[in-house]
């Protein structure tokens, strides 16, 4: 009897170690994050109303991710309270999205929103074409303040409005075009927009620094030395798509599947004088393709940037104005999705944070895994490491699967309790009951999975893991833990020995871009 009671005592002890051990490293270390949206612990609710009525209900967290919106006239905000995060070495942000119900002509979108992390009580900005990041001045009723202390608003602009100049009584604002001087054939909508900081009191500036259509090719540019429009045949490069895929929750490979990569790259712009600043790229997956939507917008760590005020509200005299750039130290990071007259369901899930230039670990997709015979799956299939963290245009740091670091490999897998992945006790082994056990080589970076006798696999398995670059010969290490990639997810789906679609799997991958400079394994 004893020997079994001290056998239970050292079972809970074990677990209480190993959860430990996951909330240090996660504590330890800003970088990487993931999380998946499925638990409201680390959120904060900023506001969610339907007609300017509170809804308490509204935001929902499940293991579709966070619903935002699912009707007209709604607007919903949430930030990740519990992380603040430094622009020191710039970062990379990731979510997956869903969208789809609502309105045959959708609107009007979401938005991922960077703030000051000063800021202790985060509150949203205008509604509807706003998409909760942007301010309205009005002839009545007092002005209405952007999202307090914004830094960067990058919307996914459906109805095509948080582009545009709004000149109403109720809704004066500057934007990069007036809609109704928008090209036949465009549809207003599916631009990938990025509004800038706050102006003063946060009833002004928020400029339009680009919007991108990913439908047709449209493209408009901020020149922020005049403050002029410029409008480019260049910008988006790919697989052309709608931002809404029409489904609330698929896996990648999934025509509706949509994930969005925003990158703020530390570097000096080698066109104009070697001004310190950050290159800004957002890059979209969408089925089973990856487009860029741009590539390198530099904007200065500080400086100013001009572009045209709507200073009187019901007006469409437009003021130049200069505004004044310092990017934060320390920024927070938000959700908001807004909707008026026209309508949409929006979801946001797998929301992940890691530094330019770690691993990139991307989430697959793979076919035709034994169910009754063991399988080899090659999760690195689509990962690759850097050589440097030392970034210009010209030129930029090499990404190949040789600067893997295979030895520093973790298992993760998910917790119920948590809702999140958390490491396995053995980084190299992952034994799953009711499935089989999962050994990975340090030598190969292949994984041998066992499958238990009788298992069935009616239904796809996902584990997920992380990895490290190698340590660079020479300069800044970018080896270490905080520049470790970011939690990848790898979905299995099973066969049958022998049922004909077992002798070749299959593995789905984001097809798009080739960089130009990389080396093969």
């Amino acid at each position: 009897m004893r020997k079994k009671v001290l056998f239970g005592y050292s079972k809970i002890y074990y677990c209480l170690l190993i959860l430990l051990f996951n909330q240090l490293c996660l504590g330890q270390n800003k970088f990487p994050y993931f999380n998946t949206g499925q638990s409201e612990q680390g959120f904060i609710k900023i506001d969610a109303k339907t007609n300017d009525l509170p809804t308490p209900n509204l935001i929902t967290f499940s293991p579709d991710g966070i619903k935002l919106v699912d009707g007209g006239s709604q607007q919903a905000a949430v930030a990740l309270d519990a992380l603040s995060f430094s622009t020191d070495k710039g970062f990379i942000l990731e979510f997956e999205f869903g969208l789809d119900l609502g309105s045959s002509n959708p609107g009007d979108g979401i938005a991922m929103v960077l703030f000051d992390a000063s800021i202790t009580t985060p509150a949203m900005g205008v509604k509807g074409s706003g998409l909760g990041y942007a301010h309205a001045r009005r002839t009545t009723g007092g002005h209405l303040k952007g999202f307090l202390g914004g830094f960067l608003g990058l919307g996914l602009d459906l109805y095509g409005n948080y582009k545009n100049v709004m000149s109403d009584t109720k809704e004066t604002r500057n934007g990069i075009i007036d809609g109704k001087d928008e090209p036949s054939g465009t549809g207003g909508g599916n631009y990938v927009v990025l509004r800038g900081p706050a102006g003063p009191l946060n009833t002004e500036g928020y400029p339009v620094l680009f919007g991108i259509n990913t439908n047709v090719n449209s493209n408009y540019y901020l020149d922020k030395s005049s403050g002029d429009r410029e409008k480019r045949q260049k910008g988006f490069e790919g697989q052309r798509f709608e931002i809404k895929g029409g489904k609330h929750n698929v896996g990648p490979g999934d025509p509706a599947y949509r994930k969005a990569i925003i990158s703020l790259v530390k570097g000096k712009d080698d066109v104009n004088n070697s001004i310190d600043g950050f290159f800004i790229s957002v890059d979209m997956l969408h089925g089973v393709y990856k487009s860029s939507v741009i590539k390198n917008y530099f904007i200065p760590t500080t400086g100013t940037i001009r572009y045209r005020e709507l200073v009187t509200a019901g007006s469409t005299t437009v003021t130049t104005k200069t505004l004044a750039i310092s990017v934060p130290t320390e920024l927070k990071m938000a959700f908001t999705g807004s909707t008026g007259g026209a309508s949409i369901r929006a979801h946001i899930r797998n929301i992940a944070l890691s530094l330019p230039f770690s691993p990139v670990a991307n989430d697959m997709s793979v076919q035709g895994v034994l169910v009754d015979a063991p399988s080899t799956i090659k999760p690195l299939y689509l990962a690759f490491g850097y050589n440097s963290n030392v970034y210009s245009v010209l030129n930029p740091p090499i990404k190949s699967f040789l600067y893997l670091d295979k030895k520093s490999f973790r298992f993760k897998r998910y917790d119920p309790v948590s809702k999140q992945p958390v490491l396995t006790p053995d980084s190299y082994t992952l034994n799953e009951p009711g499935t089989g056990i999962f050994k990975y080589d340090e030598n190969t970076g292949e994984i041998t999975f066992t499958p238990e006798t009788g298992f069935q696999g009616d239904v796809p398995y996902t584990f997920y893991y992380d990895i490290k670059n190698v340590k660079p010969a020479s300069g800044t290490d970018i080896s270490t833990e905080e520049y470790r990639s970011r939690t990848a997810a790898i979905t299995l789906n099973f066969v049958k020995k022998g049922t004909g679609v077992d002798a070749y799997p299959t593995i789905i991958v984001n097809r798009g871009l080739k960089n130009t400079k990389e080396l093969k394994p």
